[in-house]
């Protein structure tokens, strides 16, 4: 078997930072599956759904090429939808079949969460190496409206540490 040397999207990446999974791994597995590589766009869709995203956002990503806003999100272009059902139905056909056949599934019945495949995948050897002692980390994402003064994300980020809470941000979207 020939071994995928790097991950080929940025989405493979965001995957195995998300998920802890060693995505040369999966695509191995599934080229095995599939005894043939997967194209760019199954990759894609595969790794989009290792992050945990929802239909639309991943149809969002796979036509426009970049991540919603907040407000993208919540207009949901009927369009996007559209394409991201299609998109769905044309991948029961492919990926998720590959998946299915890799997890032992009939493939009449349906595919599980993408928190169970992720959890699959892992547990069967495809958990990324991680050289650092492995610490507990809970994804959130919260909005705060700070009232009075206004606050620097670094003071913010210092007043939750004295409660105890480590927070990484991520982006910050500012409604001023």
């Amino acid at each position: 078997m020939t071994k995928i040397s790097n991950p080929p999207c940025l989405e493979c990446q965001e995957a195995e930072q998300r998920e802890n999974l060693d995505i040369n791994c999966i695509l191995n597995k599934l080229k095995s599956v599939k005894q043939s590589q997967l194209s760019s766009r199954e990759i894609s869709y595969l790794c989009l759904c290792l992050c945990l995203l929802s239909r639309y956002e991943k149809a969002f990503r796979m036509v426009k090429y970049k991540t919603p806003t907040i407000e993208e999100l919540k207009s949901k272009d009927p369009e996007i939808s559209q394409k991201g059902e299609n998109m769905s139905a044309d991948m029961s056909k492919t990926v998720h079949l590959y998946i299915k056949q890799m997890m032992g599934i009939d493939e009449e019945k349906r595919l599980p969460p993408w928190s169970k495949v992720c959890s699959f995948m892992r547990d069967t050897g495809c958990k990324k190496n991680q050289q650092s002692p492995q610490v507990e980390i809970q994804r959130c994402m919260f909005i705060a409206r700070v009232k009075g003064n206004k606050i620097s994300d670094i003071e913010m980020q210092n007043n939750l540490k004295k409660l105890g809470i480590e927070v990484e941000t991520i982006e910050i979207l500012r409604n001023e």
